[in-house]
């Protein structure tokens, strides 16, 4: 699993900052769960967000406008788009703080309970050392956004496994 940057996918102005690859103790199907939840945003990461406002939702993702942590006037236009079938999501800032950044993430299923993940972050920064910090605080943060996603996607299926043995082993008595 490598980001490969192709002129179809990545316009030419934007060039990769970081690279981040963990992996997550979830299985695909709640990480695009957690990924189409645009609500999540500011009740989960707080540090990072204030408040989310939806925009526009479809088959291929979200927009939303985003207050980020800090004053009022920090707002961001994100847009998620999702391609299922390549196992990718795709989000980009259409304006406010870090306008034209696109940060693709790649999906493998290892196992029921476990995906690999690949983020790579595309700036449009050009100036190498600016490049190399702004991909530093990128890599940074989504350590943490996805140590929180994580504990909640874990804590969802344990909720769920539970419930389904409940409702499977209850039965007639």
């Amino acid at each position: 699993m490598t980001c490969e940057r192709t002129p179809a996918d990545i316009p030419s102005e934007l060039a990769l900052a970081a690279t981040y690859i963990r992996e997550v103790r979830a299985g695909i199907e709640r990480i695009w769960e957690n990924v189409l939840d645009w609500e999540h945003l500011p009740a989960l990461h707080e540090i990072y967000f204030n408040h989310v406002a939806l925009i526009e939702i479809g088959g291929w993702g979200w927009r939303v406008e985003l207050t980020k942590a800090g004053t009022a006037d920090r707002r961001m236009l994100l847009e998620l788009q999702i391609d299922r079938a390549k196992a990718r999501y795709r989000v980009r800032t259409l304006a406010g703080e870090g306008t034209g950044t696109e940060i693709w993430t790649l999906l493998e299923p290892l196992g029921p309970q476990r995906t690999a993940i690949e983020v790579c972050f595309y700036l449009p920064e050009q100036r190498p050392e600016r490049l190399a910090a702004l991909g530093e605080k990128y890599r940074s943060s989504y350590a943490r956004l996805w140590d929180q996603d994580e504990a909640m996607m874990v804590r969802r299926e344990a909720l769920l496994a539970r419930s389904r043995t409940r409702s499977g082993g209850s039965g007639h008595r």
